[in-house]
């Protein structure tokens, strides 16, 4: 692994073990499982802009045309993120290494995975109580690419419902999704716990197709 990258990733992640916030979650369908937990600290840097770092384990699981992948990971980022009252806006890079383990016919391939990562992401209040907002990535580590779009409206001061698409998947997998959200507070202003399931589209190596349901939960971060 290259030392200079190796030292860049844990410079990221020693900036989230001041006092920050903890986000986890889970999603997954009947092929795919994908579990998170985040150390996130931010850091002002003038007026409506702000540095966020974020230390994230992972764990990532996927069945595919004979296939099995497991894929523990570790990665810290840093993201430049411009906000307002009813806006904000973010983009930011980081590294990842991931430990993955490919079995197919009995036989099982292991190796260390590593390489940068990309990810942004975009909020905007377009009325007093509805949001639209729009999340995407990319590592190299996996080749793994996702993206996500939901609409969010608020009922009451602690009720939000509202619909989603998206998806994620590198050559192995590819995952679509449409569905329906849920989102009441959690402990904090600024922090929602969210429940997400819907419908999820599923494309193996071999290109066969099937649709399952699929579910998600976590603490959701309202920028």
């Amino acid at each position: 692994m290259n030392r200079g990258a190796l030292a860049v990733s844990l410079i990221l992640l020693a900036q989230t073990l001041s006092a920050g916030e903890w986000v986890v979650g889970a999603e997954g369908d009947n092929r795919h499982t994908y579990t998170y937990i985040s150390r996130i600290q931010r850091r002002p840097v003038r007026r409506g802009q702000e540095l966020v770092f974020a230390g994230t384990v992972s764990y990532l699981r996927y069945e595919s045309g004979g296939l099995t992948v497991s894929s523990p990971g570790l990665g810290g980022s840093a993201e430049y993120r411009f906000f307002g009252p009813r806006y904000s806006f973010g983009a930011g890079a980081g590294y990842e290494v991931r430990y993955t383990d490919r079995r197919i016919a009995g036989a099982s391939d292991s190796k260390i995975d590593h390489g940068p990562i990309a990810l942004t992401d975009a909020s905007f209040r377009i009325a007093q109580q509805t949001w639209i907002s729009a999340t995407g990535g990319y590592s190299v580590a996996n080749e793994w690419l996702a993206g996500n779009v939901q609409l969010k409206q608020g009922l009451s001061p602690g009720l939000r419902v509202g619909a989603e698409s998206g998806w994620q998947g590198n050559d192995d997998i590819r995952v679509r999704t449409q569905g329906g959200l849920v989102e009441v507070p959690a402990g904090s202003e600024r922090s929602w716990l969210q429940f997400r399931a819907g419908t999820a589209t599923i494309r193996d190596r071999n290109g066969n197709e099937e649709r399952r349901p699929y579910y998600s939960f976590g603490i959701a971060r309202s920028f």
